[in-house]
């Protein structure tokens, strides 16, 4: 197939996906707007942990059967069936020993109040196997059906739970919007496809999935452990309080980053198409200082307003979570931008690179938060995670990219990263000096505009070569 006809496929496959993707993260940012002024701080701190827990748990029940049929050349019914009738009989044990032993466990942590709320969330395990049926689909690149049913279940999901919060069911309104989604979405995805797993245990079949899925759960692991561990130590370390003004910082600023998605969704068969290496840096180039504008303005934006965004939408009360949700932000901009080395990775065959940056993050987060937390309570913690983030960017760009392309971390991310630095100083100043929203206003303005103008060239050249390689 020529490259022209793959990229322009790869760009609907990419557009549907986004706005779908798009759909489901507006439609939980407004749920989530919308609960955290009915309900406490205290009530997504319990959230927090309870999911936290079952999360890690949730790990054991996951071998990753939808990568797997996703990834085999010649897929059966019989395989298909082998996935779904694995992974159910790992959610039912699962959930059994964990509902069991789930008492001792919150008592041994001081929580036991929190058990039932455990258990409940146990019901998620079982999303696993009852949702494999969308990577049939992804197979065959069928993005409505692949991602409609998530809408879905996010749009029902957030009106039962925004009804169950005016009812005054507080904690139980939060545990049941994160539920219902999964099994709203599992009901749809069962209704719209022709195909029904049954169940099936074929020895060797069984086998194969094993141990193809068994290298992804060490690694699911620590990539769990590298994104859940602040939550643990600002739990550990400061109060339910705190970690619910944590938590709802890091929801809304990461539900900014995975717009990425569809802009991924295109990079990579695009660079996987690239038969020359040269073509495949420039693209890798062009797309970084596009993620890099896309980025930038939203970051200037709640670094500048960031008190009155939090105030306006979420209400006085979440104010503590605001200097948490300004370094989250730049976290965002720092890994959107560096975003599109895993694709670049990826398409030159390189897939333990992803293994071996989280085995840094994993060794490097767990000072960087636990002294964060200790002596700078949530701001402290947010610092932590913005440390690991910088700490794997560069060693992303100088142990794999730059032996590729012959160009680093400085060469790719200078321009942004400055104009961040150079604003939070400025802000800073502004702070100090207790100047009015109109100065802020037209601060903002300005830095929008020099943005616009240092990368006008490069989307420029982006655009160009989007076109000159892939729409002639």
């Amino acid at each position: 197939m020529e490259r022209g006809v793959v990229f322009k496929k790869a760009v609907k496959g990419g557009g549907v996906v986004g706005v779908f993707v798009g759909g489901q993260y507006l439609t939980a940012i407004i749920t989530q707007v919308i609960l955290a002024r009915i309900l406490e701080p205290s009530h997504f701190g319990v959230l927090a942990f309870v999911l936290m827990l079952t999360l890690f748990f949730n790990n054991f029940a996951n071998i990753h059967g939808d990568k797997y049929l996703v990834r085999e050349s010649n897929i059966s019914n019989e395989k298909v069936n082998n996935v779904f009738t694995l992974e159910l009989i790992f959610a039912v044990i699962l959930f059994f020993i964990i509902v069991g032993f789930s008492p001792f466990l919150m008592e041994f942590l001081g929580k036991s109040d929190q058990t039932i709320f455990v258990q409940f969330i146990c019901l998620s395990f079982f999303y696993t196997p009852l949702s494999r049926l969308r990577a049939l689909h992804e197979r065959e690149l069928s993005f409505y059906k692949a991602n409609f049913p998530m809408l879905l279940g996010q749009l029902f999901g957030g009106i039962l739970a925004v009804i169950l919060a005016i009812n005054g069911y507080g904690i139980w309104s939060l545990l049941w919007w994160k539920v219902s989604i999964l099994f709203i979405e599992i009901i749809v995805l069962w209704l719209i496809s022709s195909f029904r797993p049954k169940l099936s245990i074929d020895k060797n079949i069984c086998k194969e999935i094993i141990n193809y899925g068994k290298p992804l759960l060490f690694s699911s692991i620590i990539v769990y452990f590298v994104g859940n561990y602040d939550y643990a130590v600002v739990d550990r370390l400061t109060s339910v309080e705190q970690l619910g003004y944590y938590w709802l910082a890091f929801q809304i600023s990461h539900y900014f980053l995975n717009a990425r998605t569809a802009i991924n969704k295109v990079v990579f068969p695009a660079l996987s198409r690239l038969n020359q290496k040269n073509d495949r840096y420039k693209l890798f180039e062009a797309m970084t200082n596009l993620m890099s504008f896309l980025y930038l303005i939203p970051t200037i934006f709640v670094l500048i307003f960031g008190e009155e965004l939090i105030s306006i939408v979420f209400g006085i009360k979440w104010l503590p979570a605001t200097p948490a949700f300004k370094v989250f932000f730049v976290i965002v901009l720092v890994k959107a931008i560096a975003s599109n080395a895993g694709p670049l990775l990826h398409s030159e065959g390189n897939t333990m690179a992803d293994f071996k940056l989280s085995l840094i993050s994993f060794f490097i987060i767990i000072p960087t938060v636990y002294f964060g937390t200790l002596y700078g309570g949530i701001l402290g913690a947010s610092f932590g995670i913005l440390i690991v983030g910088f700490i794997s960017v560069i060693c992303a760009y100088h142990m794999f990219v730059k032996p590729m392309t012959g160009h680093g971390f400085i060469y790719y991310l200078w321009k942004p990263l400055m104009i961040v630095f150079l604003l939070s100083l400025s802000l800073y100043l502004i702070t100090w000096f207790e100047l009015g929203i109109f100065f802020k206003l037209f601060f903002f303005l300005f830095s929008c505009s020099l943005t616009v103008f240092m990368f006008f060239n490069t989307i420029k050249m982006s655009y160009r070569h989007l076109h000159s390689n892939f729409f002639k």
